[in-house]
């Protein structure tokens, strides 16, 4: 890096002070105005959309008019000539087509891809010009020259570009530069470590002998110290990249993650003699922006997701599931703090079934304290049989792919770390910790997710000790970095808040352990029968796992789908080739309405309720006494009301209605007045008297007296010089 300015250029003499008979005159003006021409056209390429589309063709046009002018003839014999007798007659129609010519030529380039790539090129080197950031200088270059960036070449969402890092860039100039190229290259950037391309020489003479080249990323950084001392592992992101020779700059100006992405091993599923998949075997988890297959595995890994509502986190959460549950030596345990609105699809495949699922924080945590019992035990018997599994060829300390593993799958980590009871919140997070960094080595996995990433929700030594991390989409970058664990991934382009409000569910970037993040879509497992499918695919990824255990598959109510009807009720599906009419009901007219039918009987009134089929006594223990009846302590209050049979008796709120509505069809009680007080009637026969309608003059004049009293209105308080007196036990002021 050369942070050294050039010398200051000396002033030209203006062409005036030359005598227009002097030939210097005529070749310093035509000098200048090939120069002028060449950095306007290079100065047009710097701009996108701006006047910069312009200048490009006018330069077109002027070059290509003096060329005609000067006798170059572009058009063949319709264009004019030098010995044209007027060389600067500008009504020439030839000349003006030469000029149109030009001009058209020059537009064309200008949008052409040829040109944006030249345009993103300069760009960068002027980002990291604006910082003083050079090659080094040289024999043709004393004040150092911008670096040198290679040609991007196009991508489904924009273009990319690979450049070697400059020597001796700093973090903190490699994080401004990121910030700078957002704005100037019109996108939103990220920036990886890439090893370098391979040079053409080396391709050529690879081709020529037959023999394959093979590129090796260089590190750029010297470390001091011992000759036999390791090398120190790069820290933070901005470390990792700067250690590495090239870097790769995306440009991302349109969302290329617009189509789902169905999972590739339904076709192995499909298949007969499918034997099932080993953990140890990466599945596929998604696609990324350029349209490959992201393969991943959690295998002596613990797994971290969050984002906002709506942002597809259940997606990858069946996915790893679906994954996980084709092993049959998996066993796999279910928290789903939400009643098991999530994961209660998966509970036949759970470990004891209904036992391997907890659906509430309390069942949580006693689903984890057992499996830290079994943890610890099998701890103690790895430690047992180190010797023996050594001899075998199986790790010492560590089981391996084929042989059994626990899963727990959490679906809102938020219900456990920031539950309401302090007992319970700190237990289930001890527990979590000790899981997640002990029991790895017995093969306990842990996969979570949460709703609001943030360091006050998700305590940051639980964070720290998970490998992979996939943040969604966020509102804020504080809450993608509390998923992914450093700022520095924002400032270099990758986070959950660098997604779109519109964009797509499933979206979401993936960070494992030694990389960089990637930005893809989650593979779908359609939860829905499409028409044509007896079942759909999460069912049959659920029926083969319960296959693979030997247990029963699970059957689904088969109904046929009708798609003009379910285009009509879901706006969502595809409407049927043909073309799909509204349905109309027709409802018949009542027999009684038809001319000549006969008339129809009333259907007989329901027979009235005993009472002592209502009232019926609990029988009582032989050496008990009779207990009270419900119509003996009816008859013993003035009133009665539900909620005193509720508590004397012990009924619920539907038992104690249907004894209510007996009693008073009995005639035992009258009518609910006042509120929900009923009188009994002493007689136990004679029903409420009939209520006479009031006059309506006598109702307008008891409103008009109403009207008329004067209404107690609280007076406002007002302050005075009297001390209100003291209430009881109240100690005087001083």
């Amino acid at each position: 890096m050369a942070t050294g300015k050039g010398k200051t250029p000396a002033k030209r003499k203006p062409l005036s002070t030359y005598d227009p008979k002097d030939p210097r005159y005529w070749a310093i003006g035509a000098w200048r105005l090939g120069l002028g021409t060449v950095r306007t056209t290079a100065a047009g390429h710097l701009h996108w959309r701006t006047w910069g589309d312009l200048a490009t063709p006018a330069t077109g046009a002027v070059s290509l008019y003096l060329l005609s002018a000067a006798g170059a003839d572009p058009l063949g014999p319709l264009g004019p000539t030098l010995f044209d007798p007027d060389l600067l007659d500008v009504t020439d129609p030839w000349r003006l087509m030469v000029a149109a010519t030009g001009a058209t030529a020059g537009l064309m380039f200008q949008r052409s891809d040829a040109a944006r790539a030249r345009r993103e090129r300069r760009a960068v080197q002027r980002a990291f010009g604006k910082l003083g950031v050079q090659e080094p200088p040289s024999a043709l270059y004393p004040n150092g020259r911008p670096i040198q960036v290679g040609m991007p070449e196009p991508t489904r969402a924009g273009s990319r570009l690979t450049m070697a890092i400059p020597e001796r860039l700093s973090e903190v100039e490699l994080l401004q530069a990121a910030a700078i190229l957002g704005p100037m290259l019109k996108g939103r950037v990220s920036m990886r470590p890439v090893p370098p391309p391979p040079s053409a020489r080396r391709a050529l003479t690879s081709k020529v002998s037959g023999t394959a080249s093979r590129t090796v990323a260089v590190a750029r950084r010297a470390t001091t110290g011992q000759a036999d001392a390791p090398v120190a592992k790069p820290k933070s992101p901005a470390e990792q990249l700067l250690s590495g020779s090239h870097v790769e700059i995306s440009i991302r100006r349109r969302e290329a993650l617009t189509r789902s992405v169905p999972w590739l091993h339904l076709a192995e599923i499909r298949q007969p003699g499918f034997a099932g998949r080993s953990i140890g075997e990466p599945w596929h988890v998604g696609d990324d922006e350029d349209g490959k297959p992201v393969m991943q595995t959690i295998f002596q890994k613990n797994k971290l997701s969050g984002g906002e509502q709506g942002s597809g986190k259940s997606t990858g959460e069946h996915v790893d599931i679906a994954a996980v549950s084709l092993d049959p030596k998996a066993r796999i345990f279910l928290i789903d703090p939400s009643d098991g609105v999530e994961f209660d699809f998966w509970r036949p495949v759970a470990e004891g079934g209904r036992d391997g699922c907890a659906y509430s924080p309390e069942e949580a945590l006693g689903l984890l304290r057992c499996l830290h019992a079994q943890g610890k035990a099998a701890l103690r018997q790895l430690n047992a049989t180190a010797d023996a599994r050594e001899a075998s060829g199986l790790p010492r300390t560590n089981v391996a792919p084929w042989e059994t593993t626990t899963w727990i799958f959490i679906d809102e980590l938020l219900a456990l770390t920031k539950n309401p009871n302090k007992e319970l919140r700190e237990d289930s997070i001890f527990l979590l910790f000790d899981i997640i960094g002990r029991f790895r080595k017995v093969g306990f996995h842990l996969v979570c997710s949460t709703l609001k990433p943030t360091g006050d929700m998700l305590p940051t030594f639980i964070r720290d000790l998970i490998q992979l991390k996939q943040t969604f989409r966020c509102t804020t970058p504080e809450a993608s970095t509390a998923v992914l664990g450093d700022k520095v991934w924002a400032a270099l382009g990758y986070g959950g808040h660098k997604i779109e409000m519109g964009s797509p569910q499933g979206i979401n970037y993936l960070l494992g352990p030694e990389s960089y993040p990637v930005r893809l879509r989650s593979a779908f497992i359609n939860p829905d029968r499409q028409p044509g499918q007896k079942l759909s695919e999460r069912a049959e990824v659920l029926n083969a796992a319960l296959r693979l255990r030997g247990l029963p598959e699970q059957t689904f109510v088969d109904v046929d789908i009708d798609p003009e009807r379910a285009a009509l009720l879901d706006p969502n599906r595809p409407v049927a080739q043909a073309r799909v009419e509204r349905e109309v009901i027709t409802l018949a007219k009542p027999p009684s309405a038809i001319e000549g039918a006969a008339p129809v009987e009333p259907l007989p009134a329901p027979a009235p309720v005993a009472v002592a089929a209502v009232l019926d006594p609990r029988p009582a223990p032989a050496d008990q006494a009779e207990p009270e009846t419900m119509l003996d302590f009816v008859l013993r209050h003035a009133e009665v009301s539900l909620g005193m049979l509720q508590g004397a008796f012990g009924l619920s709120w539907d038992e104690g209605a249907q004894v209510i509505s007996g009693l008073e069809e009995a005639g035992v009680l009258g009518p609910a007045e006042g509120g929900q007080m009923r009188k009994v009637l002493v007689e136990g026969v004679a029903s409420p008297a009939p209520t006479t309608t009031p006059d309506e003059v006598e109702q307008a004049r008891q409103g008009y007296d109403h009207r008329r009293k004067r209404r107690n209105r609280p007076r406002p308080s007002h302050r005075t010089d009297h001390r209100a007196p003291a209430r009881a036990g109240a100690t005087p002021r001083d």
